[in-house]
């Protein structure tokens, strides 16, 4: 059964957010699971989804959605469907990657963290995208649109009975928990931004310590000692501790660069710190 593009209005495109949301996050999760070989809760908010597979559905249903039929009832048959197979996952490719682009941007000003990296990956841009997932993207667009889309919004919507009416309050519960979960997920991650933020002010402190050397060692030592005690109780947690928030924890181990971020900024301070006390101690001796 096919379902076009203009059968669907706009409250359609907020449950088709919400369902790729959960099936993404569901997708995502039991291929890491597989992968870390434990259960593994993937994703940014506490709850069963991950939004950007649901921004990332809307965008390739606005952007793709019109090119099968318009290219294939232009050009009749075989080439037709080639021309239209091809251009799909082109530009399903190029969908994803500037939505997955912007995601990483807005997220890493917010939180002054990376939460994912390519950087390590061949032709990356910035380290937000890859090519490498282009081409699942784009794999993933002529999937979506050639069997999931019709699946979804030609067989699944049309059992959601009560018409406009009972879409809308649909979309009003589940915007309403998506709402309270992603405030509370926010200011869990600001709380870790904060911490990560003052570990690099007292890293970077300490290694201006050298610097300042005119001050005396006596002040000097009273200044990096009121610095590290100045640390959080949290920095200890945050870098291996155990008595991290659970949604905390969770974020830290799905997304390691805030762990491993505060871990280097933390044995950088240490080892300065070390350099420093050694000064003294030698200074003693004379």
């Amino acid at each position: 059964m096919s379902y076009s593009l203009h059968n669907y209005i706009w409250i359609d495109y907020v449950l088709f957010f919400y369902f790729y949301s959960v099936f993404g996050w569901m997708l995502e999760s039991v291929y890491c699971s597989v992968l870390d070989r434990k259960l593994t809760n993937r994703g940014f908010l506490l709850g069963p989804l991950c939004p950007i597979y649901g921004t990332g559905a809307v965008s390739m249903l606005v952007g793709l959605g019109w090119i099968r039929p318009l290219i294939e009832s232009h050009i009749k048959g075989v080439p037709g469907y080639i021309v239209a197979f091809v251009l799909v996952a082109l530009i399903g490719a190029i969908v994803c990657d500037i939505v997955e682009y912007i995601t990483s941007f807005l997220m890493e000003h917010l939180f002054h963290a990376r939460w994912w990296d390519y950087s390590n990956r061949k032709f990356n841009l910035h380290g937000r995208i890859c090519l490498h997932h282009s081409v699942f993207w784009a794999i993933g667009a002529v999937f979506f649109i050639y069997i999931l889309d019709p699946i979804v919004g030609g067989f699944l919507l049309p059992l959601i009975g009560g018409g406009f009416k009972v879409k809308f309050y649909i979309s009003i519960v589940l915007t309403s928990i998506l709402a309270v979960d992603l405030i509370h997920s926010i200011i869990s991650a600001i709380s870790i931004r904060k911490i990560i933020d003052k570990l690099k002010q007292f890293s970077e402190n300490v290694k201006k310590l050298p610097d300042t050397v005119s001050e005396g060692w006596k002040d000097l030592g009273d200044r990096f000692t009121t610095w590290r005690k100045d640390i959080p109780d949290r920095f200890s947690s945050l870098v291996g501790g155990r008595d991290k928030p659970i949604k905390q924890d969770r974020l830290l181990k799905n997304y390691a660069n805030f762990s491993e971020r505060a871990k280097q900024l933390f044995s950088d301070a240490e080892r300065k710190l070390d350099e420093i006390k050694h000064h003294f101690d030698d200074d003693e001796m004379l």
